[in-house]
């Protein structure tokens, strides 16, 4: 979560229009990327080229690690500016505070309703979203914070669907002229952004190119195990040792362990290599015997890791007194257009130029036929939101 001295930061203070800082306009669209971060020299001033751009600026520090999540980055710093500015048009007399934290509010409550009704069931399947249960309502008893397995070790599972390329498309999704880039090529680059072709080649290799099938052969792709940070680091490192690492140093208890506290069978699904490699169940290190554990059919996940989702993400929603669903956080017409969200939707108002997308930009489609234009694509009326909020 981003603090106060952070977000201040953050936000432009040049007019009271509750917008975030921005950098560069991208001269093609007119639309402004993310602004640069101040300081001293970065990883990102190392790249092969000799650009001495620094990093860009976001909520996240690590939202330089790679060209993918740049992109997301700005994609979303763009939304909110796009939601403030609507919503100061709409309602002139409010001040800046009312509108940041009003768009702040709703970008939030976009991603809540992205995140559990359109990425989580591709991932937990029908199995998982029945165990997940639909929302009930806030429960003071239920503790949201995150879990220390689940940040370090569980969630991590994200890192076996990493492609080794981030494809680059141009707007009929062929190669751009740039072609597609190696991913150890990818990293702290933010120049590549700036004079290759802006953030939509990279977005439209995210949802036009399947995500990487995790296999039990190559869990991780070599970019990770062997490039890792490899144009920031003299020694390239491996994203595996170091997820194994940081579940050690968190203190973990092993795979067993989360076995049990999930009431399955206390049987090691990864028999022969993880008693080859660790000789006894109880020194099996959480985070590889969770890569290893078989698919549930018609999930993207093993038994524990549909355990430890399921029980994260309950947390996560019953216990946010500001849920988006909860009664009262937004008013019944309002909710029904958060409803609305997309992720396509997200990606049509804020990429450079992008005009077509699949509907569920979570599946992969066949261009063209499988596409949708931007003017097909549902989007949020932010008219509800006229005279509604301040105050509150």
């Amino acid at each position: 979560m981003t603090s106060l001295r952070e977000s201040q930061i953050l936000r432009d203070y040049s007019e009271p229009r509750g917008l975030l800082r921005t950098g560069l306009l991208w001269v093609p669209s007119g639309k402004p990327l993310l602004p640069f971060s101040a300081g001293p020299p970065t990883e990102c001033t190392r790249s092969e080229q000799g650009s001495r751009s620094p990093c860009f600026l976001a909520g996240d520090h690590r939202a330089n690690e790679q060209l993918a999540l740049t992109a997301m980055h700005t994609l979303w710093f763009r939304e909110h500016n796009r939601v403030a500015t609507e919503l100061s048009a709409l309602n002139p007399h409010w001040d800046g505070d009312t509108l940041y934290h009003e768009a702040r509010k709703i970008v939030g409550a976009q991603l809540q309703h992205i995140t559990y009704s359109h990425w989580l069931p591709k991932i937990l399947g029908e199995p998982g979203m029945k165990m997940l249960q639909n929302y009930q309502g806030y429960n003071p008893n239920v503790n949201a914070g995150i879990i220390n397995s689940f940040a370090t070790a569980a969630f991590r599972f994200g890192h076996t669907l990493i492609n080794p390329i981030l494809y680059r498309l141009n707007d009929t999704f062929g190669e751009i002229p740039e072609g597609h880039l190696p991913l150890h090529k990818a990293f702290f680059s933010p120049s590549r952004i700036i004079e290759e072709g802006g953030i939509d080649p990279l977005l439209r290799g995210l949802f036009g190119v399947a995500a990487k099938l995790r296999v039990p052969s190559q869990l991780l792709s070599l970019e990770l195990t062997e490039k890792l940070f490899s144009t920031a680091h003299s020694v390239a490192l491996d994203l595996a040792a170091i997820n194994i690492q940081r579940g050690r140093d968190h203190g973990i208890p092993p795979y067993t362990d989360f076995r049990v506290f999930c009431n399955l069978t206390s049987r090691v699904m990864c028999v022969h290599l993880c008693f080859r490699l660790y000789g006894t169940p109880g020194n099996i290190d959480f985070w590889p015997a969770l890569m290893a554990e078989d698919l549930i059919p018609g999930t993207r996940v093993g038994p524990t890791l549909m355990c430890l989702f399921v029980t994260q993400f309950q947390r996560l929603r019953d216990g946010d007194r500001f849920w988006y669903e909860n009664p009262g956080v937004f008013t019944p017409a309002q909710l029904t257009q958060l409803k609305q969200a997309s992720l396509a939707r997200v990606l049509c108002d804020n990429g450079d130029n992008i005009q077509q997308v699949q509907a569920d930009v979570f599946v992969k489609a066949q261009y063209p036929q499988d596409y949708l234009s931007c003017s097909e694509i549902p989007r949020v009326d932010l008219r509800v939101w006229q005279d509604c909020c301040e105050g509150q």
